[in-house]
């Protein structure tokens, strides 16, 4: 897997309203993501814990180590596993990370052979002022520039970019969010998703780190981390509407990155 790199998928969950197709998918899954789907009880959350393990078990067919009997949706043979820090991982595969992440109808995967994290957040109005506390000086200064939902969006796309990196390095919330800091490029500030490269400061080993903003859906921003020295980076889109069938093509809103 020496030329892999980093690849993210996303999709939309939007045909798991279906229920035979959500059950279709279901049948599919590993065991533990079945299990994990069970234990919700909310309808959405229920197709955002599914969506999120068919988008994994296509990523992977997608690189060819995932593809049962039943097509590329077929992940049963999988044996997902949770390390000590609660991080899960792919037993027989130990050496390819991943990632996921779901908000209001969008999951991400990223797989990479580096250790990764990625995050969806949609846009919405909250008070992004109270938050600022979680965050570094420059990093609240640069959000106070500006008001309404403007401060919003940067405060979102701040947001996903410091936990793409948190997920990246597997320690969830014992790295205190203002312990390391983001530095976003002022010419990259006018939307959410255009694709940037924001600087990261950091404290807790972050120099070995990569982050990545990317085109997102109106309303939701994308970020992503990876270790640095992976040989590359892509982006695809995926449909689930098609029972698990890999179209294969760039996806528009997340154009392919080289």
């Amino acid at each position: 897997m020496g030329d892999f790199g980093t690849k993210l998928y996303t999709a939309s969950l939007q045909p798991l309203e279906n229920e035979a197709l959500f059950q279709y998918y279901y049948r599919l899954l590993p065991r533990e993501r079945r299990r994990k789907t069970d234990r919700m009880r909310n309808p959405v959350v229920r197709r955002e814990s599914l969506g999120a393990g068919v988008l994994l078990c296509l990523a992977l067919a997608d690189f060819g180590i995932c593809s049962g009997p039943e097509g590329p949706a077929d992940g049963r043979s999988l044996r997902l596993k949770e390390a000590k820090d609660g991080k899960p991982y792919l037993e027989d595969y130990p050496e390819l990370h991943f990632n996921l992440s779901h908000s209001a109808g969008r999951v991400l995967c990223i797989l990479s052979e580096a250790e990764c994290g990625c995050d969806a957040e949609k846009i919405h109005l909250k008070n992004a002022d109270s938050l600022l506390r979680c965050l570094s000086s420059a990093e609240a200064d640069w959000i106070r520039e500006v008001s309404g939902q403007e401060r919003i969006l940067r405060f979102t796309r701040l947001w996903t970019l410091k936990e793409s990196y948190v997920k990246a390095v597997g320690k969830g919330l014992q790295i205190p969010l203002n312990s390391f800091e983001v530095r976003m490029k002022p010419e990259k500030d006018s939307a959410c998703g255009h694709p940037s490269d924001p600087s990261l400061l950091p404290v807790q080993g972050g120099d070995a780190f990569r982050l990545r903003e990317l085109s997102a859906p109106e309303g939701y921003c994308f970020s992503c981390c990876w270790k640095t020295g992976d040989p590359g980076f892509s982006a695809k889109e995926l449909d689930l509407t098609s029972g698990g069938e890999i179209r294969g093509k760039r996806a528009d809103i997340l154009p392919e990155i080289q």
